[in-house]
């Protein structure tokens, strides 16, 4: 690790790769992780997506939310599973779920991944289903998350469009809650 962040050696992104190749290899997710996102962004090396999700599926093997996301991503993109694009957005699907079921997954995955999901059953037409999108979205927006955000303003958007539902009526109480606790946590800062 030292090599790839160039802490006390010279960077050396290269020996870094082959040290860590073979733990990725051997089953370290966390390993397989830096490396996919090492290649995913182009960190320091060229940016090859194929190479980032092969990494990435070993790392969503084990378990990482993270990896899981980049897949499902990916998928979106083109990148990845399948082509067709209904396999790409079920690859997708299946890798948000992953995200979703993950146990290392914090609060920001888990809001991210039933954004994603809601927006998928609600644009792609091989899985279009108002009921499930509301459901993901509704989920994504119980957490105070920039994509909990997200999704309230979709929700809100169905609301003006017409999608009355009861479900949709709640969230104006879910949002005066999350103020009244942003508005107690800045009050508690602030007569630390």
């Amino acid at each position: 690790m030292m090599s790839l962040l160039g802490l006390g050696v010279p960077r050396n992104v290269p020996l870094a790769v082959n040290w860590l190749t073979p733990l990725a290899e051997n089953g370290n997710g966390e390993v397989a992780y830096i490396l996919g996102h090492i290649f995913q962004h182009g960190f320091w090396v060229t940016q090859d997506r194929e190479r980032a999700n092969k990494w990435f599926t070993l790392s969503a093997q084990t378990g990482n939310a993270e990896a899981a996301m980049y897949l499902a991503k990916n998928a979106e993109a083109g990148l990845i599973g399948g082509e067709t694009t209904e396999e790409r957005t079920e690859f997708a699907k299946a890798h948000y779920m992953k995200a979703l079921t993950a146990v290392q997954a914090n609060a920001e995955q888990v809001s991210e991944a039933n954004y994603r999901l809601g927006l998928l059953f609600d644009a792609h037409p091989s899985l279009k289903d108002n009921g499930e999108a509301r459901k993901f979205m509704r989920d994504a927006a119980k957490k105070n998350t920039s994509h909990g955000v997200k999704a309230l303003m979709w929700l809100g958007d169905q609301y003006e469009i017409g999608e009355h539902t009861s479900e949709l009526q709640s969230h104006s109480d879910l949002v005066c809650r999350l103020l009244l606790e942003k508005k107690k946590k800045k009050n508690l800062t602030a007569t630390i």
